[in-house]
């Protein structure tokens, strides 16, 4: 078993790549994040979802689950859903 070390290459690491950061109103009041981003959300908030297991997103906010929604909303605010 060989314990040798390769030597380093001389040249500096590169960085790795910066991740994107939220704008600060992406952090504020879930439901006034919903507001803005989500048409006619009074009724969004109360249908039932499916990628929250079938909750409505209302049951989930100022829960431990809260952030479910938060990243839903987000993902459809940055057009990243599927």
């Amino acid at each position: 078993m060989s314990t040798h070390t390769p030597k380093a290459s001389g040249k500096p690491r590169a960085k790795p790549p910066a991740v994107p950061r939220q704008p600060p109103e992406d952090h504020g009041p879930i439901l006034e994040l919903i507001a803005r981003i989500v048409p006619n959300h009074e009724v969004w908030l109360r249908t039932p979802n499916r990628d929250l297991a079938g909750n409505a997103p209302e049951e989930l906010v100022g829960g431990p689950h809260e952030s479910l929604v938060r990243g839903m909303v987000l993902a459809y605010k940055y057009g990243t859903f599927t």
